[in-house]
């Protein structure tokens, strides 16, 4: 695999690359990642920013929500993480039903980019 085979998101500002990372061959064939959204923080500026606990409001501004999961899902996809799970996904303190729709919609972008991508570098 090649540790450096940039990928682009349509959704992803201009010129960003995504690296694809090597690992290990995982012992099960498909990987997820399960997440709070309060304590999700690839934003380290924000406020509203929590390490841990659990069942805990959302204290962060709705922008922050949609950043830390965009670079979250650029860190899986180049990880091999098939998926990730978002516990409290629909809270209105961070865009409700509007915003889970805009990380829904990047991460399915993202899927359909890497798999054209990858399809294109087996031919060449």
């Amino acid at each position: 695999m090649n540790s450096k085979r940039p990928v682009q998101s349509p959704m992803q500002r201009e010129n960003a690359l995504i690296w694809r990372l090597e690992r290990p061959n995982p012992a099960l064939p498909s990987s997820y990642s399960w997440t709070w959204d309060h304590s999700t923080n690839w934003c380290l500026d924000d406020p509203g920013m929590q390490t841990g606990g659990c069942y805990n409001k959302y204290f962060k501004r709705p922008e922050p929500f949609l950043e830390d999961y965009r670079r979250l899902t650029d860190f899986a996809a180049g990880l091999g993480i098939k998926g990730i799970t978002i516990a409290g996904f629909l809270r209105d303190s961070h865009g409700g039903v509007e915003y889970a729709k805009r990380v829904a919609a990047y991460a399915a972008a993202y899927r359909k980019t890497a798999e054209h991508a990858d399809k294109l570098l087996a031919k060449g």
